[in-house]
């Protein structure tokens, strides 16, 4: 009698694992992995990342954009901080980007690189300059950066790290 009622209720349990579904979550493919490890920095400026977020929602869903060589088409994104020129292959891809931004927020090396350098000089203005290609990643990204000092003006280029050029 044991044995009958230990496996009617071995049946029964393995019957209820059976019945059980899972649902996966559904995945997005995404074309511009590249594009997204190349700029995902973590101390960037929040206009940046905005931008930068529009650039990888964009989908052409009307098919309106017209090639110009047939393989790329460019689009234009800006906002009071700055603008990106993006040039996306027929698949939605981003093949190169070219940005400025202006009088955004300096990395803290950078900060420290100027006060290091240009003691009681103040910043009047500074605009950041990034080139992606989607083969080689990030070609060039610097900061163009005009110091004041009573009626003394000077320019100055750094790289990301605080690096003069």
């Amino acid at each position: 009698m044991k044995r009958i009622i230990f496996g009617l209720l071995i049946v029964g349990l393995t019957s209820q694992m059976y019945a059980q579904e899972i649902a996966l979550a559904e995945v997005e493919v995404v074309a511009n992995y590249k594009y997204i490890q190349a700029t995902n920095v973590e101390k960037i400026a929040l206009p940046v990342k905005n931008l930068e977020a529009k650039v990888l929602e964009f989908k052409d869903d009307k098919g309106v954009l017209e090639y110009e060589d047939g393989v790329s088409y460019n689009v234009y994104f800006n906002n009071s901080d700055g603008k990106i020129i993006v040039s996306y292959d027929t698949t939605g891809k981003i093949l190169k980007t070219t940005e400025h931004y202006k009088n955004v927020r300096l990395p803290l090396e950078v900060l420290r690189a100027i006060v290091s350098r240009f003691p009681n000089w103040t910043i009047v203005e500074d605009t950041y300059h990034v080139n992606y290609h989607c083969d080689k990643g990030i070609t060039e990204k610097h900061y163009k950066i005009q110091l004041a000092n009573a009626d003394k003006t000077v320019d100055i280029k750094t790289d990301d790290k605080g690096n003069f050029m």
